[in-house]
């Protein structure tokens, strides 16, 4: 008698968390998708779906119970991250230590366990009210970062360079918490792009780390990214080589210290002048903006493969560090202003580098500016013939690519 299929439990199934669960299918496991959007279209490649928040912890624990489900995996999603590791946790399957991943997914529980940890780490100060974050502002050399606490996507980040622009700021984080508390710290200069990479942890270890450049429209925001391009390059005095090393240096203690054993995770980093590492932010799970996607494109390391078997707790030990090999992009389509979409313009000169583009909107869609990953309208990946003119086309990607509004 044949045996049963593994079952997998997957929390979301968004546009971004439909490569999992399409792989998952085509190896034969029981696909079982949760969250609280039965109209996300990843439901109808599931073999069943369920209409329970991923942010339900005690909901996911009661599915993955009665469910009898050998893995569960929240891909691409800070949010369901804690109820994927609660839920391992108490079936004993494969995943991290809750309490690790409630610090890591509570941005001032995380930036207070690097300060104790002696990691670099940038002077914050929390909120729960705007007269406590008025007190807290003046401990607080400007210019300053205000967002929530266990947001993702950079959803309510703004940057502040006032006292009179608190209010505001501290509104539109509030906006975007779910445990209704804002972190402010003071902005930390970066020397080149900002960094953001994925990685994957094997056996308590760092197996795979692949790093790329963050780019941004700046006429919307320098705090919400827009794309990112591999393979990262150095660009201070120190270099490529030794600021990897130092990078991997910093993410294996993070990953010591926090007890990580298993899976996928998206680093935030910036470096500055002397070469310090800070890592912004360090989210246990795969990365989103088609991440895993790109690193697939220019390593052949498939983070969505490894993510999937190392939920079900199969053998991923032959993981191993690859370098990119192309230069490969991401970008996410957005609009500079609300309003009415009509389609997308790509410039002539760029479609030759076009691998893949989706759109998650139609003509007659009405759409938000873009001020975090919940108004991305689709996403595309791009390859260039050399690094150089990638990112400099990055940096100036709205000059190629524009979104059509009336």
């Amino acid at each position: 008698m044949a045996s049963s299929p593994e079952k997998i439990l997957l929390l979301g199934a968004s546009w971004l968390q439909v490569p999992p669960i399409l792989y998952a299918r085509d190896q034969g496991y029981h696909v079982i998708t949760c969250d609280n959007r039965p109209d996300n279209p990843g439901h109808q490649h599931a073999d069943e779906s369920h209409n329970v928040s991923t942010t339900d912890i005690d909901g996911v624990v009661a599915l993955a119970t009665e469910l009898k489900v050998d893995g569960v995996l929240a891909y691409a999603s800070d949010p369901s991250v804690l109820a994927s590791a609660v839920a391992a946790e108490k079936l004993g399957l494969p995943g991290n230590p809750s309490k690790s991943v409630e610090i890591l997914t509570h941005k001032n529980q995380y930036r207070k366990f690097l300060n104790e940890n002696q990691f670099v780490v940038p002077n914050f100060r929390w909120a729960t009210s705007l007269d406590e974050a008025n007190i807290h502002l003046n401990e607080l050399q400007f210019p300053v970062i205000v967002k929530p606490v266990d947001s993702s996507g950079s959803k309510g980040v703004n940057r502040i360079e006032t006292a009179d622009e608190l209010e505001s700021a501290f509104q539109i984080a509030m906006s975007f918490s779910r445990c209704k508390t804002v972190i402010m710290e003071e902005l930390v200069p970066r020397a080149g792009h900002q960094i953001t990479g994925d990685g994957f942890i094997v056996d308590g270890r760092l197996a795979f780390l692949s790093l790329s450049n963050e780019h941004y429209n700046l006429e919307l925001s320098t705090v919400v990214p827009v794309g990112e391009s591999f393979p990262w390059r150095s660009e201070i005095s120190l270099s490529t080589q030794v600021m990897e090393k130092r990078i991997w240096t910093e993410c294996e203690k993070l990953i010591s210290k926090l007890g990580l054993r298993v899976g996928a995770f998206n680093v935030e980093i910036r470096l500055d002048d002397a070469g310090n590492v800070h890592l912004l932010e360090f989210g246990p799970r795969n990365g989103g903006n088609l991440m895993p996607e790109a690193i697939r494109e220019c390593t052949g390391v498939d983070l969505i493969a490894w993510s999937v078997e190392a939920a079900l707790g199969h053998d991923c030990s032959k993981l191993e560090q690859k370098a990119a090999t192309a230069s490969v992009c991401t970008y996410m389509l957005h609009a500079e202003n609300s309003g009415t979409f009509e389609g997308v313009r790509i410039e002539e000169s760029l479609e030759a580098e076009v691998l893949y583009e989706t759109l998650l909107v139609k003509p007659g869609d009405e759409i938000s500016k873009f001020t975090g990953s919940h108004a991305t309208l689709g996403g595309m990946i791009l390859k260039f013939s050399t690094t150089d003119d990638m990112v400099a086309k990055m940096d100036r990607m709205r000059d190629y690519v524009s979104v059509v509004v009336s």
